[in-house]
This record gives C-alpha cells, sequence and structure tokens, in this order.
C-alpha cells in the first residue's frame, strides 16, 4: 500500500512538475526557437497525460485493498477490468469528486465565514477529510461494478 501512495504520490509531484517547472526551462532553450509557445504546449500536454493518468489510478487502491494484491498485479486486473471502458471510468470519478464537493460545500462556506486561520484550517481539513472518505468509499463500489456486474 505504501508503494501505492508513493506512486500515485509521484504522478501528483510530476503534475505539478509539469506546469510549474517547464515554464522555467525558457531560458535554456536556443534563441530561434517558438519558447513560449512549445513550452506551454509540452506544459499542457504533460499537465492533461499525467491528471488523466491520476484520476484513471484512484480507484486502484480498492482493487487492492478488495483483492489483497499487490500493486503490479492490482495495476493489471484494473487495466483489463476497464479495458474499452476507460471514458465511464473517467466519467464516473468526475462526477464522484463533484457530488463530493457539492456534499461538503454548505460546511465548506463555513471557512469563509470565519477570519481566524485555525478555525478555517480546521473546516478545511473536515471537508478534505470527508470529501475523500467518500470518493474513497465510491471507488470500491465502482471497482465491484466493473468486477461482478459488469459483462
Amino acid at each position: 500500500m505504501l508503494r501505492l501512495l508513493a506512486s500515485v504520490g509521484l504522478i501528483a509531484q510530476l503534475l505539478f512538475v509539469a506546469r510549474q517547472g517547464l515554464p522555467r526551462l525558457l531560458p535554456l532553450m536556443p534563441s530561434d526557437w517558438p519558447n513560449e509557445a512549445l513550452i506551454e504546449i509540452a506544459s499542457l500536454f504533460a499537465t492533461l497525460s499525467l491528471g488523466a493518468s491520476l484520476i484513471y489510478l484512484t480507484p486502484l487502491v480498492a482493487v487492492l485493498v478488495v483483492e489483497d494484491c499487490g500493486p503490479v498485479t492490482g495495476f493489471l486486473a484494473w487495466h483489463r477490468l476497464t479495458r474499452g471502458r476507460r471514458t465511464a471510468v473517467m466519467a464516473t470519478q468526475w462526477l464522484t469528486l463533484a457530488i463530493g464537493l457539492v456534499l461538503t460545500a454548505p460546511v465548506g462556506m463555513l471557512a469563509w465565514v470565519s477570519l481566524h486561520p485555525l478555525w478555517q484550517a480546521i473546516v478545511q481539513g473536515a471537508v478534505v477529510s470527508v470529501v475523500t472518505t467518500y470518493v474513497a468509499v465510491a471507488n470500491v463500489f465502482l471497482y465491484l461494478h466493473f468486477r461482478y456486474a459488469s459483462n
């Protein structure tokens, strides 16, 4: 499980580096290249591909817990189960995240009401923990659907 969390963390870090670090390469580029456009396109492509990978791999935690297997075996099982239905996985993940954010929006608005930073941090931590738990449970049901209910 620690290896999985490290790999998902690595993808998230690469996502951050692609968005923040690639534009810093501009001074190193030759002067005759279209610097800004080339770097921005590479940064956007890296952000989109890594973001899609992160969203696609989020249910992998449920696969590893339910099947009690290693990261490579779990990834291969998840990849095999979602073959041809990756768009459905992505749509379900975005919908799950949106529902979690809508459900916690009233509590999240409490952070804006208070000006005290400690209260804001407590409310934001509660919102993040509830959304994370909701998404984790929804991923278990998503995996079970792909494993047992789909053709």
